[in-house]
């Protein structure tokens, strides 16, 4: 997994914002509702920020948490509170004649920057009451700003892609020009520096001192979303829209490990000490532990057990940001040195495993393919790479496994690959036309036996292949399923397994929903489910289900007890819903008021209590079993000569029958005479189920 989960919960709607200290964590809901919990994650209170019921979007940036505020916007204006064991009202602004979207406060609690709909934004000095600045209006609303730790710089991105560096020493402003709009932006390094990150992956980096950016590199593959620095000052960790976290050395602008979350949709982060938290747009909460196993990767790292070390950043990834990585980095310079013998006694297998827990980092990856130079398999590599004889390159690397674990070797690959791609392209645009020109792009590779059999699958297969790329890519899954039913050998390709997991896993979200009782993502995630040939059965049984479900909850929200308990004999899954546990209980309280009327012979006053439940067939034996013993109790107080007596056997016996019960009874009274007198002519009389009064 590469990161462990320490807490996991879920609230009702998409978080908007987290802020996590030492004593407590404050998560914003989209329902602008604020919930308190203490480090133990035990709920403290939970309280409604604003009268406004309308859902915030779940990337918004209108809430924001400081230390010690909170600053609340209602349409254009802004309230700031905090929070003693409760929600406390400080103070009440209007900045704006219009609506606020976008608020954040500097790291020391000094200031807060509010923007409004046409892009003006307004810093406050929130402790003296003092405007600090103004932006005038711009072409589009702000859509994203950052205090640098000190103070000492505002960055401020409009939508409109323009771009401001505001030094708060001396209040000059400097337009950043770049060419596309900004998604979020850390400073580091002590606020000399800036980074930055667009909508189309680039990762910039700005240097304030200079004023102009010094690195620009597209690196990031997801819509970014939230950004925070590592304890240590060294890392970014950088989430996504999708379930992607990035984990960025800022000095060098460059990736050094991407991790997979569970969850998708990152919209807040935080990180306090050594914990992460994260907020998520399906209302999901998880903190990572960041040193979970930091004492283990020390204790290995002291013993030399390098493999142990490269495990445990595999269990744990943000242990890549922690300093001890320094010093594994720095023993790679002796494991080199065992290498270097290793490989002059031809040891070649050895050495390669000596060496490959440091492999991730591209500086000894390098070091370890110079130091291969210098051997001559690798040599007579390096010569055919430099003289292009591909197909000599390729017999050596068969031959040589090794070689594959070069960078040389990756370089060839590279190549191929693109190679490959482009042959591709041609038969894509034109599978007829273009199938001459693809296989004199990819001659030089025809008698290559490791892609002899890709070129001749491409060559065959590539119109069909390109069809069903092209219908998923627009999640066309009619039209790519009747493909793979005409074309057979679509089934085994990596294509159609990884549609297949789709499937799966959207299966298993919509039972989770399910389970969550999230009723409305359950139905559209079955829904999607029916386009898929090996799931479609299965989600038209649970869309039946959720169907029943919604009925019966209509049923029970205008306490339709007829309809309910009807349904509930028809379809008997209804009865493990919460939604039926929690209504039945109703009927349950009743019994139980009832059987007390019972056990005294009032079966008048239970009769009245049961009243709404008397004509559900699906009750009637509970009911009935109840108030057999209120009628016996009754006739074992009866005067035997009393003339009410008969009147009120038949009543029993209309509503029981003659039982072994009713024949007790008169046996203890030493009536077993008239009780046979009464089984040859029981009753007469016709009866409602339970009348309110029996004599």
């Amino acid at each position: 997994m590469g990161y462990i989960t320490r807490k996991y919960f879920k609230l009702k709607s998409a978080v908007l914002e987290v802020k996590f200290s030492k004593d407590t964590i404050f998560i914003i809901d989209a329902q602008n509702i604020i919930y308190i919990f203490d480090n133990s994650f035990t709920l403290l209170t939970k309280t409604r920020l604003t009268k406004d019921g309308e859902q915030k979007h779940p990337f918004c940036n209108a809430f924001s948490i400081s230390t010690h505020t909170i600053a609340i916007p209602a349409e254009n204006i802004l309230a700031l509170a905090t929070y003693k064991e409760r929600i406390i009202p400080i103070s009440r602004s209007n900045f704006f004649e219009e609506n606020i979207i976008f608020t954040t406060f500097c790291q020391n609690d000094t200031y807060i920057l509010s923007a409004d709909t046409k892009g003006k934004v307004h810093i406050f000095n929130h402790k003296t009451k003092t405007t600090r600045y103004v932006f005038n209006n711009q072409a589009d609303y702000c859509s994203y700003a950052i205090f640098s730790s000190q103070n000492k710089f505002l960055f401020v991105s409009y939508f409109n892609k323009k771009n401001i560096l505001l030094n708060l020493t001396n209040d000059i402003a400097i337009d950043i020009d770049y060419k596309h709009p900004i998604e979020l932006a850390s400073f580091f390094d002590d606020d000399k520096k800036l980074f930055m990150a667009d909508r189309y992956g680039n990762s910039i980096i700005y240097d304030c001192v200079i004023n102009e950016i010094i690195h620009c590199h597209a690196i990031f593959t997801q819509w970014v979303t939230q950004v925070v620095l590592s304890i240590n000052k060294q890392f970014l960790i950088i989430a996504t829209r999708d379930n992607h976290v990035y984990l960025l050395n800022p000095f060098t602008n460059t990736i050094i490990k991407t991790l997979e979350l569970e969850d998708y949709g990152v919209t807040s982060m935080d990180i306090a000490g050594n914990i992460l938290i994260l907020g998520f747009t399906n209302a999901t909460i998880i903190t990572i532990d960041l040193e979970n196993k930091k004492d283990e990767f020390a204790l290995h790292l002291k013993l030399e057990e390098y493999q142990k070390v490269k495990e445990i950043l595999e269990y744990n990834s943000f242990l890549y940001t922690d300093e001890l990585v320094v010093k594994f980095k720095l023993a790679f310079n002796q494991v080199l040195d065992k290498a270097k013998c290793l490989i002059t006694k031809n040891e070649h297998e050895q050495a390669i495993t000596l060496v490959a827990p440091f492999m991730d980092f591209e500086e000894c990856k390098k070091s370890f393919d110079t130091l291969f130079l210098q051997n001559d398999i690798i040599a007579s590599f390096a010569e055919v790479i430099e003289i292009n004889d591909i197909s000599k390159a390729y017999a050596l690397a068969n031959k040589y496994h090794i070689i594959q674990s070069l960078g040389m070797y990756e370089i060839l690959e590279k190549q191929w690959e693109i190679t490959f791609a482009k042959a591709k392209k041609i038969l894509e645009e034109d599978p007829l036309r273009g199938k001459d020109t693809a296989k004199k792009i990819l001659s030089t590779y025809e008698n290559i036996p490791q892609k002899k059999s890709l070129i001749q699958r491409l060559l065959f297969d590539t119109a069909i292949f390109s069809k069903a790329e092209t219908y998923i890519k627009h999640q066309k899954f009619e039209e790519y399923f009747m493909l793979v039913k005409q074309f057979s050998f679509l089934k085994e390709t990596l294509l159609y397994a990884k549609v297949d997991n789709l499937a799966k896993n959207l299966y298993t979200k919509a039972l989770n929903y399910q389970k969550e009782n999230n009723m409305q993502k359950a139905r559209t995630t079955y829904i999607s489910l029916l386009l898929f040939p090996k799931y479609a059965q299965n989600a038209t049984t649970e869309l039946k289900h959720l169907d029943l479900i919604h009925q019966f909850e209509n049923f029970i929200a205008s306490e339709d007890i007829q309809n309910i308990y009807t349904l509930i004999e028809k379809h008997m899954f209804l009865t493990f819903l919460p939604i039926f546990e929690q209504f039945h209980k109703k009927f349950e309280k009743v019994m139980e008021n009832a059987i007390e009327y019972r056990d005294t012979g009032n079966i008048a006053s239970a009769v009245c209590i049961l009243k709404p439940y008397l004509q559900i067939k699906e009750l009637q034996m509970k009911i009935d079993n109840c108030m057999k013993i209120g009628y016996l109790k009754q006739l074992e107080d009866k005067n035997f000569h009393d003339l009410a007596r008969k009147s009120l056997l038949e009543k029993y016996n209309y509503l029981f029958g003659l039982d072994n019960s009713l024949k007790t009874l008169f046996q203890k009274k030493g009536f077993q005479d008239e009780y046979q007198e009464f089984q040859t002519s029981p009753t007469k009389i016709s009866v409602t189920r339970y009348p309110d009064s029996l004599d």
